[in-house]
């Protein structure tokens, strides 16, 4: 399971070590890799979309997967910032996240999360949790798409666990 796509970029976006450029840039990539698969998985032409990046860039294929509403309005606005964000990782030459940044990408998040309780870590804490949070919440609303895809090592255990239950 520690090979699965998913685990691998989980672990390394957790590392509070890591630089903030290269948590953005890593997290990114898989979220934009997700996106993808989802459109391959809902749209009839998605070889057209997929393989056309200058036609249909990132930010519209997040458009069409909001519109078909393979993801919610809240995670669509969430991601869009991110995409921003990304952008800014990439090009800026002196690139850092402070609190009130990371305070601003949760808020279209935070009204789904319930009360926080002493001791809880929020997403907003620090840009390591909020982006593990962004991409485990992606994955875990459309697990069934993603599962086999991203983490096939655990999809095959919950498969074999599954089939011994039976």
């Amino acid at each position: 399971m520690r090979d699965d796509p998913f685990v691998k970029v989980l672990r390394q976006v957790g590392d509070r070590k890591a630089d903030p450029r290269v948590v953005v840039l890593v997290a990114h990539g898989l979220i934009e890799l997700m996106i993808n698969t989802l459109v391959d998985h809902s749209c009839r032409n998605a070889k057209a979309i997929t393989s056309d990046t200058r036609g249909y860039p990132y930010s519209t294929k997040l458009v069409v997967v909001c519109e078909k509403g393979v993801v919610s309005n809240s995670l669509f606005e969430a991601l869009e910032i991110l995409r921003r964000l990304r952008s800014d990782a990439a090009l800026q030459p002196f690139f850092d996240v402070d609190g009130r940044r990371i305070r601003q990408l949760a808020a279209t998040m935070e009204k789904h999360l319930a009360t926080r309780e002493e001791g809880q870590t929020y997403p907003y804490d620090s840009l390591n949790d909020f982006w593990g949070y962004l991409v485990h919440g992606l994955f875990s609303q459309i697990q069934g798409v993603l599962l086999p895809i991203f983490a096939p090592c655990v999809h095959k255990a919950l498969n074999d666990q599954q089939s011994h239950a039976s």
